[in-house]
């Protein structure tokens, strides 16, 4: 297992791992190890809804009337006959035509202004989606020498070989792009060894209070070289380097995820 950890002594931290864009494990397992952000990301979670107008609502018809399709058709059907039968019906569907063939939303306002009514609204909120969690990362490396450096390095460029998309080498699909990483992430505590706990590497244990996140995308990573200035040791390379990182979650969540 390949791991890269900045810093070297670590306590609570992140660690980020990818996977191949299925899930399945890589070739070589990575693991990045970054300390705890100065902001974690809360749990934010989203769901999608809208005011639309029920149609049956505005029928009148009753739930009770609704057990069943043909319940609600019988229904409808003995209405219409009680107010005169076929004849009526006919003459109903007849004089509605006529009607919507004019400008039948006017018609229908000044007929009811004349009447001194107005329409009711029969808007009701309907459940349309479930938005997916959204988690941003940000990560201040600050090297004290010249090896630390190497590592900020290869921590960057390890995330930037993941999170882009490869080039298929198949003749057949030679325009084609293969899929990038997906990524699992772990916000981590340190524990001391004697505890019965499950633990990770280093003596590092999950922390239960923090979200737990699901398998995600890393949909936008940016790297400011010289987030202090312009200041770099002797190999050129830059004292401070901030990293921000944006990850969407693979799966909806629904109520019987407590993550």
């Amino acid at each position: 297992m390949a791991l890269l950890k900045f810093p070297d002594s670590l306590n609570d931290c992140v660690k980020y791992s990818p996977l191949k864009h299925n899930g399945a494990p890589l070739p070589e397992a990575w693991n990045i190890f970054l300390q705890m952000p100065a902001e974690i990301p809360g749990d934010s979670r989203s769901y999608e809804w809208g005011a639309e107008t029920d149609v049956i609502t505005k029928t009148g018809v009753s739930a009770s009337d609704l057990n069943s399709v043909g319940a609600a058709t019988n229904a409808a059907k003995t209405y219409l006959t009680r107010r005169g039968g076929a004849e009526l019906r006919n003459k109903a569907a007849e004089v509605a035509g006529k009607i919507m063939s004019e400008e039948s939303d006017a018609i229908i306002k000044a007929v009811n202004r004349r009447r001194g009514i107005a329409e009711k609204g029969h808007e009701e909120m309907f459940f349309n989606d479930v938005g997916r969690r959204s988690f941003e990362f940000s990560h201040e490396m600050l090297a004290h020498n010249e090896e630390e450096t190497n590592i900020i390095r290869s921590i960057i460029s390890t995330f930037q070989t993941y999170a882009a998309p490869g080039e298929s080498s198949n003749l057949l699909e030679f325009s084609h792009w293969t899929y990038p990483s997906s990524w699992t992430i772990s916000f981590l505590n340190v524990v001391s060894r004697d505890e019965d706990e499950d633990l990770d590497n280093d003596g590092l244990m999950v922390n239960e209070y923090l979200p737990t996140i699901g398998r995600c995308v890393l949909k936008d990573f940016n790297v400011d070289y010289f987030g202090e200035g312009y200041a770099t040791f002797k190999n050129h390379a830059p004292v401070m380097v901030k990293m921000s990182l944006t990850f969407e979650e693979m799966q909806l969540l629904s109520s019987v995820d407590t993550r």
